[in-house]
């Protein structure tokens, strides 16, 4: 059995951990943060949601270039992204909209037909994360078997995503996620010649250009740079070149933000190997972090997934219970991926709900 990869299940922990905390932070500091949106405006919630999907995306789609080379047919292919990706969508879903329907049963509310519109349609919204990596996977799958894995086509699919409508239900999310796992997967593709890029120049180097381009971009970041504010098209704009520079400014922040994360991580890790080696009688401090971030990376989906329906189910529902507080943030993402980290080990020893609900993963 290939032995796995340390360092990229310590950067998928980091990933998610900054998810958790950025969905605890928005729905877990009372109803008067959520009411009037005022999270948007506090700079660690800046920080985070301005990489922290794209550098999810880059990993989901360099973990995809190892995959994409197993799949010999289309068949193969197109059952692995249903198992995969679609049927936990619709899996979590129907589970939580079947308690939505037993409660709102036992409360005497009739379901009707918009209960079902509402069900169907949290399909495609609820856990938008994995149909971009759907989406993504087969655009991949596609331009490499049948256009030679053309760069050109990639770019002419990420021109594209600027001249059509967010009309759909998260397609601007989509159209926001695709350039980054496009560029993930051509670095894994690519990466010993990245990786030789890299050492030439030096990765000390890499991560301080890096962090300094991000610091920098973040000096302008505003409201409207958030996705959710101002979507992912140049149709119907007053100004359609301001929200073309918006687009890019989105883009090359999550750009310098996950390079920074990356490359300093990597710092970071290969300095705790190098005292793990160092010191032989018991593990480091450091050696222990490591082991827990790299052990929430491994179960990276499964908690995104989980995390999401936890939000909904507990933090949405009684969020006038709490008060703004890093503290409790810090504790509620905490416990929220320690419950989340053991339900999906629960759930992968039962097969059929490790099938439905996190994809046979």
């Amino acid at each position: 059995m290939k032995q796995r990869d340390q360092y990229l299940d310590i950067l998928r922990g980091v990933a998610i951990i900054l998810m958790v905390f950025g969905h605890c932070f928005q729905y877990g500091n009372g109803t008067e943060l959520i009411q009037t949106g005022d999270f948007f405006n506090y700079k660690i919630f800046q920080i985070i949601y301005s990489f922290h999907l794209p550098l999810f995306m880059l990993l989901s789609g360099y973990l995809f270039s190892y995959t994409v080379v197993r799949y010999q047919d289309n068949m193969t292919f197109l059952k692995n992204r249903v198992q995969r990706t679609i049927l936990p969508i619709i899996g979590w879903q129907t589970f939580h909209y079947l308690t939505k329907a037993v409660s709102m049963i036992m409360n005497q509310e009739g379901l009707g037909f918009s209960f079902i519109r509402q069900y169907v349609r949290s399909w495609f919204t609820d856990i938008w994360f994995l149909w971009a990596i759907a989406y993504g996977s087969v655009i991949i799958y596609i331009v490499r078997k049948y256009l030679k894995d053309s760069c050109f086509i990639y770019l002419l699919g990420w021109i594209i995503t600027f001249v059509t409508p967010d009309s759909l239900p998260s397609l601007h999310l989509y159209k926001y996620m695709y350039p980054f796992f496009i560029s993930g997967y051509l670095f894994g593709k690519n990466k010993d010649r990245i990786k030789e890029f890299i050492t030439k120049i030096g990765l000390q180097y890499l991560f301080v250009g890096a962090l300094v381009c991000y610091i920098i971009l973040f000096c302008f970041w505003r409201l409207n740079a958030y996705i959710y504010v101002t979507g992912y098209t140049l149709l119907n704009r007053d100004s359609a070149v301001k929200q073309f520079v918006i687009d890019m400014y989105r883009m090359i922040i999550g750009y310098a933000g996950s390079a920074a994360v990356i490359s300093g991580t990597k710092l970071v890790y290969d300095w705790g190997v190098k005292r793990a080696s160092a010191t032989v009688q018991r593990k480091s401090a450091i050696s222990v972090i490591q082991d827990l971030i790299a052990k929430v990376g491994q179960e990276s989906l499964p908690i995104y997934i989980l995390s999401c329906e936890m939000v909904h189910w507990f933090l949405e529902a009684y969020s006038d219970m709490f008060h703004f507080s890093y503290l409790i943030t810090i504790l509620e993402t905490v416990i929220f991926i320690g419950i989340c980290y053991w339900v999906s080990i629960f759930i992968r020893k039962v097969p059929f709900l490790n099938k439905v609900m996190l994809g046979g993963r």
